[in-house]
């Protein structure tokens, strides 16, 4: 599909921030005669103008059929459509990357550290070596990052998720990823320059470089986030837990194995897509902070996984598989001391289907 794009030449970036807030229920704003997600994203971004282009774009491809806000947080709003053309009969998850948000600046720091920035001895296989997204050989700092022009409204906002010169950062890694996975794809992205809005469902480098990703449109995922679940109705046994488990660590191999670390795996970025006879499955989502993999990032995406997993078996209704908790335990161990590394990754991985 071509990119469509809505230009209007009149600023509209403002320095508000994006107030976290988590929404469950849909929202219930006075009209005034506006379209339900004109209105909604009105009021999400503070700015009627960058609103309007938004709304233009997801109108003219039929995505525009407002049905409720799923929740919104310091990474965006989430909003609910109902597809039609292409995506008819689909429901659809719509992010909207706020304005003006600024990740730690500890993000792009390149610390001296050898150990934590050593190279990875992992080879590609010949599938991902086409991929249309290429990671970089340098690890990501503020000099590695295409910068934006000067004159540009983007300036000093949108710094996470962007089109580099050869690769993507942040959000819009998930365009690559394959449909029916655990790691949640998307189907197309809003990218803005700061005065035009796009909507794409490919990436060209030589004409998108610099731009900045501000909206994802992926697949709903019907059961909700594990983190409302584990507040709410979560009830799974040590077996489920452990299944549960093994789906999750094969998502973030298969991320890491196409040369990206997520950085922010938590209960509230794990969706659940639930089947017909009530049992989850975890999608791996939400990549605002994806960037090149290094050992640092590999360590912390997996001491990650490990709080969420006994977080979880703490919870089963059933006693623990004793094997299972010894290999979680073994990654713990492991990361204490600094020594995860791929290979670990790949025997964690055979270790959890053996079992």
């Amino acid at each position: 599909m071509a990119d469509v794009a809505i230009n209007l030449q009149e600023p509209c970036y403002t320095n508000e921030t994006f107030p976290y807030e988590e929404r469950s229920t849909d929202l219930h704003f006075p009209t005034d005669n506006l379209h339900p997600l004109r209105e909604v994203l009105n009021r999400s971004l503070r700015d009627e103008k960058l609103a309007q282009l938004i709304h233009t774009v997801l109108e003219n491809q039929g995505l525009d059929r407002y049905e409720k806000t799923l929740g919104s947080g310091a990474f965006g709003i989430v909003i609910q459509l109902d597809g039609t053309g292409l995506f008819d009969g689909k429901k659809l998850a719509l992010k909207i990357i706020p304005k003006g948000y600024q990740p730690s600046s500890t993000y792009y720091e390149d610390t001296s550290s050898d150990f934590y920035n050593a190279p990875l001895s992992y080879t590609p296989s010949a599938q991902q070596e086409t991929s249309s997204i290429t990671p970089s050989s340098s690890p990501l700092t503020e000099q590695t990052i295409t910068p934006l022009p000067s004159n540009s409204l983007l300036t000093g906002a949108w710094t996470i998720s962007r089109i580099a010169k050869d690769r993507i950062i942040g959000d819009g890694v998930a365009l690559n990823f394959p449909r029916g996975g655990s790691l949640l794809p998307a189907y197309g992205l809003l990218l803005f320059d700061g005065e035009t809005v796009i909507y794409t469902e490919t990436i060209n480098y030589s004409s998108h470089q610099g731009m900045a990703v501000i909206g994802v449109i992926s697949p709903l995922a019907s059961g909700g986030s594990l983190a409302g679940r584990m507040i709410s109705t979560l009830s799974m046994t040590s077996e489920e837990v452990k299944t549960f488990g093994i789906t999750l660590a094969q998502a973030i191999h298969e991320l890491h194995g196409q040369g990206y670390a997520h950085r922010d795996i938590h209960s509230g970025n794990i969706l659940l897509h639930e089947d017909s006879n009530g049992k989850y499955t975890p999608l791996l989502a939400d990549f605002g902070l994806c960037t090149k993999l290094n050992k640092r990032f590999l360590i912390w995406d997996w001491s990650q996984y490990s709080y969420i997993m006994e977080d979880l078996l703490a919870k089963t209704t059933t006693e623990p598989d004793p094997e299972f908790k010894e290999i979680l335990a073994s990654i713990s161990q492991k990361i204490d001391k600094g020594s995860f590394d791929l290979l670990d990754e790949k025997v964690l991985l055979a270790q959890l289907c053996f079992a």
